[in-house]
């Protein structure tokens, strides 16, 4: 068979959507004042439209009807230069369209869907008019707009020219589709709530109940052993990975086959017009090879998985981020990244149409996902976790290892209260100050989260300590036992400073709030006048504390230090501006 160009193809909906901004709470059975607008639309139509933004030529497979709202659509598609073979038309089919409502906040409220027309038109026999086209494709993209016969006929196509698949579950109803083609899967990207019902689908029984959850309260952790059994199912029929989105808590990259595979690369990647801007600038700054090799892993598990959290972004409309983030994805793999870089720049591609009301933004393009700036691209974008590594856990933790000799240590006879002392200093604050500094400068609002959450526990518990240290101080093994309650805090496997704030100390001080803004309001106060009435004082021991320490500090900065690099070391602002004081290979 004569091979074509080569180009990602998608398979799916090319829908017109209607969205209607409600300016004030909306009230049930009348109409609501706010903005309606026409938008280009429809998931495969989405990701196409961020492959071509981010470099990538794709082939569309789909179907339009002869009316103004095709028209719209395909003058799009023929201004962009995309080759319309694979769009069909005619005068029997209607344009797929959706209309969908959003609150005062940009939030999705509802929606009606019209799209019985790509159900209907793009069928077996449409599809494979383009065998030669899949041919060539890097790779596949379908959505479950299509009906089961036709994404059946997709993935054989697929599977016999050896083309991965990425299936796009689009809605929860429509996910369950994929009871028909899991085996034929590489990539699939539901959000929580499809992944449940795909699992359901696939296990044959309804095992799997919707996830509740309160994400001012529901810490990544807790959401992960939530999804995990939903995970586990995809994985054992066929799906290689599995890209959970989680709205503003980010993504779960999962593989069930261990880190290694999360380093692959496309078998096919092909780069439209030889583009190759996102290869050179991700590539040379974020190395998997170089996160992995200090990642200790143990063979033979079912899962492992990886945190990507969201980036910080003002919201302007949700409804095409998911979309965005996985056009980012395949871009990168048609590029020639591999899986983890990939996932990394569609949680950039993601941030950025998110703050704009499009589905995709008009200014969209490398530059405007990954920045100019090296230091955010690492940090903020490739800032990834490890969920579900042997040895290794998330969060305020140590290894099993070390946790088990410093144990035998502290607990043996030789053990001093020198000792005991030390470490539960260094536990419980040196460790935690140290983890703290890390969230700060890589900007994780999650791990920021768990840090205030841990120091507020602390804090609670030292002033317990203080009230009641002359009672408790000369009980046998007392510090043994504070240690053990400081490691009990900050242990991901028992969340401990979570549980304490959550059960004891949140409901605490809610009952109490008013009290204790009063309180806090009359100390705040007190200290503003003391500072006031002691100026002249303070002033004075400022200048002693400077003419002591300046020498100090004077002394430090002469000291050579040797140069040492750690993959997860977190840049200073002196190294960021000397990295600028160097020409990247990549300026113009």
């Amino acid at each position: 068979m004569k091979k074509s160009k080569a180009m990602a193809v998608i398979i799916g909906g090319m829908v017109f959507d209607i969205h209607a901004t409600a300016s004030i709470p909306a009230t049930a059975k009348t109409t609501t004042p706010g903005k309606v607008e026409f938008m280009l639309g429809g998931v495969a139509r989405n990701i196409a439209e961020c492959l071509l933004k981010l470099g990538t030529e794709s082939f569309m497979i789909s179907a339009l009807g002869c009316d103004l709202a095709g028209d719209f659509l395909l003058e799009q598609w023929r201004s962009a230069g995309l080759p319309t073979e694979g769009i069909q038309r005619g005068p029997d089919i209607t344009t797929a369209s959706v209309c969908n409502m959003f609150d005062v906040n940009g939030d999705l409220t509802s929606g009606v869907a019209s799209v019985e027309s790509i159900e209907r038109c793009v069928t077996p026999q449409w599809i494979q008019q383009f065998k030669s086209i899949v041919h060539s494709a890097p790779l596949m993209m379908v959505d479950a707009n299509l009906n089961t016969d036709a994404l059946e006929a997709s993935c054989r196509m697929a599977a016999a020219f050896d083309v991965p698949v990425w299936f796009e579950p689009v809605s929860v109803a429509k996910s369950k589709r994929v009871a028909a083609i899991a085996n034929y899967i590489t990539f699939a990207s539901p959000n929580e709530h499809e992944l449940v019902a795909m699992a359901n689908s696939l296990s044959n029984e309804n095992r799997f109940s919707p996830i509740q959850r309160d994400q001012n309260k529901t810490s990544v952790e807790s959401l992960f052993k939530e999804l995990k059994p939903a995970i586990i199912v995809l994985l054992q029929k066929g799906i290689k990975y599995v890209l959970v989105t989680l709205g503003p808590d980010g993504a779960f990259l999962c593989s069930g086959s261990g880190p290694s595979d999360l380093r692959e690369c496309l078998k096919s990647t092909k780069v439209f017009n030889g583009k190759r801007e996102i290869f050179d600038m991700v590539n040379s700054r974020c190395s998997t090879h170089q996160y992995f090799c200090s990642t200790p892993y143990k063979g033979g598990s079912r899962l492992f998985a990886m945190h990507f959290p969201a980036l910080p972004a003002t919201v302007g409309r949700v409804s095409g981020a998911g979309d965005c983030l996985v056009g980012g994805v395949l871009a990168s793999l048609c590029a020639g990244l591999d899986v983890m870089q990939s996932v990394a720049v569609g949680v950039a591609a993601a941030k950025v149409a998110i703050e704009v009301k499009a589905n995709v933004p008009d200014i969209y393009n490398l530059t405007a996902v990954a920045g100019t700036n090296d230091a955010d691209l690492r940090l903020k974008i490739w800032y990834c976790k490890p969920l579900s590594l042997f040895g290794v856990r998330s969060g305020l933790g140590f290894g099993k290892t070390s946790m088990q000799v410093g144990l035998r240590l502290l607990l043996s006879p030789t053990g001093s209260n020198v000792v005991i002392r030390t470490a539960c200093c260094s536990v419980g604050v040196v460790l935690p100050v140290y983890t703290t500094f890390k969230a700060i400068e890589r900007e994780d609002p999650e791990e920021q989260r768990k840090c205030l959450v841990y120091w507020a526990a602390y804090g609670s518990f030292t002033v317990a300590e203080m009230i009641t240290d002359k009672l408790v101080y000369w009980f046998p093994l007392y510090y043994h036992m504070k240690f053990a309650f400081l490691v009990w805090l900050q242990l991901p496997s028992t969340n401990g400073a979570t549980q304490l704030y959550m059960n004891h100390l949140r409901p605490f001080l809610l009952r109490h709030q008013v009290k204790l803004d009063q309180i806090v309001g009359l100390l705040y106060g007190e200290m503003a006048k003391f500072v006031s009435v002691h100026q002249a004082e303070l002033q004075f021991l400022k200048k002693i504390l400077v003419n002591i320490f300046e020498p100090v500090n004077q002394i430090l900065r002469r000291t050579p230090h040797p140069n040492g690099g750690g993959v997860a070391a977190i840049e200073g602002p002196a190294e960021r501006e000397q990295d600028e004081d160097v020409p990247s290979e990549h300026e113009n």
